[in-house]
């Protein structure tokens, strides 16, 4: 009995340090990303009440949407280079510079929010690819599919909480009212990010070898598990989450005709929801159970069902509680998606591999938004929704029939 007490000891040390971690990860990831989500809301009503154009205020949403599309090299090569520790302390320091500049100029000059909608953009891509990054290199390769959905939980319920701070702000409330809130929380996230261990890094040397194209590629080549996990992760994102920023206004304001407080309440749902399948999910991996084969496809089944039957019935009740389950067996397949991705994944690829797939699933999902807006008018919101199962079910069906290399 005595023997064991040592071993004892050493296992409630390595979970204490564990819950560490995990807390200190989460809560870096929750506040930086409130920061960066109430940036572009505040910043995108800023600039239409300045301006009083509703253009201006879309181009300030749409900048992050490109940044991981543009600057995904850049990315890249930031993630091999550092560890996740020392990049989101500089990014969160950084984006604390930028929203001071803006506290500055703002009230001057209304357009500098876009430039300041980019700058955010930019550390806010570059620390979404950091997060999954550091989930390979903070938790050993059997820990991944529990560590996903907590380490990454934090980003599924940031946008609603920073829904209720835009709501607690007075009404065209001033720069100097919203940007110290947004300021404080990218000043905790560098904060608690300096609690994070250190990891090793990969030399310049052995990064310059190759350009970072050529290295996914070739990993994707040399990896054919990774490879289909990549592809099934874009297609199921760029499908399911593209329908779901087109939907997620036009289903209360322009189908249902509601106010903007019920727009703000489907978000808040939204989160619930994904917050909900995060936890489902990880009660799940403890038991080593998996969604795939037959529970994959009814997912995928509720995910196309729930989504179609939300936007063609006319009862908000139903329509909200059939969008809450669209949103929960999304958020389960999506986190198995990606637990799939990173755990097959190599560790000297992993930051490549996610900048890259966080540039493909927005490609992905500015093509389904954009067609589906284009497709609105003749076959309705209903119609897009059943077209974006269907054509995910096609995509799906075509690479599971590819002959698997000898």
């Amino acid at each position: 009995m005595a023997q064991d007490l040592p071993q004892y000891a050493i296992t409630t040390s390595a979970a204490r340090a564990r819950k560490r971690l995990t807390v200190a990860l989460w809560t870096t990831n929750l506040s930086s990303v409130i920061a960066s989500n109430l940036t572009y809301i505040y910043l995108a009503s800023f600039i239409y009440r300045q301006t009083g154009r509703i253009e201006w205020s879309n181009i300030t949403l749409m900048c992050p949407m490109a940044i991981p599309v543009v600057a995904c090299f850049g990315i890249a090569s930031i993630t091999r280079r550092s560890g996740p520790r020392r990049i989101f302390a500089v990014a969160n320091g950084c984006a604390l510079g930028i929203t001071l500049l803006l506290l500055l100029v703002l009230g001057h000059y209304p357009l500098a929010a876009l430039a300041g909608a980019t700058l955010i953009g930019v550390v806010d891509a570059l620390q979404r690819v950091t997060r999954i990054v550091a989930l390979k290199a903070f938790y050993p390769d059997g820990d991944v599919k529990t560590a996903v959905p907590i380490a990454l939980s934090a980003q599924f319920i940031a946008g609603g909480l920073a829904g209720v701070l835009m709501g607690l702000a007075p009404n065209e409330a001033a720069p100097a009212v919203v940007l110290p809130w947004i300021g404080a929380l990218f000043a905790l996230a560098g904060a608690v990010s300096l609690l994070l261990p250190v990891v090793p890094t990969q030399h310049a040397s052995t990064v310059e070898a190759n350009s970072s194209v050529s290295k996914l590629l070739g990993a994707l080549d040399a990896h054919p598990e990774m490879r289909g996990h990549f592809v099934r992760v874009v297609m199921f994102i760029g499908v399911f989450q593209g329908f779901y920023n087109l939907s997620r206004v036009a289903l209360p304001a322009h189908l249902l005709n509601l106010s903007d407080h019920y727009v703000g309440l489907l978000q808040l749902l939204s989160s619930a929801a994904m917050l909900v399948g995060a936890s489902c999910f990880y009660a799940s991996a403890r038991r080593g159970w998996r969604f795939a084969g037959r529970r994959e496809a009814a997912l995928i089944g509720i995910c196309i069902g729930a989504s179609t039957m939300a936007v063609t019935l006319h009862s908000p009740a139903l329509n909200f509680a059939l969008y809450f389950v669209y949103i929960l067996a999304f958020e389960i397949m999506f986190l198995q998606c990606q637990a799939d991705l990173v755990e097959a994944c190599p560790r000297e690829h992993v930051g490549t591999m996610a900048a890259y797939q966080y540039a493909a699933m927005y490609v992905a999902m500015m093509v389904i938004m954009g067609l589906g807006s284009v497709a609105v008018p003749f076959i309705g919101l209903n119609g897009v929704a059943l077209a974006c199962g269907v054509l995910y079910v096609l995509l799906y069906a075509r690479t599971r029939s590819r002959p698997k290399p000898a």
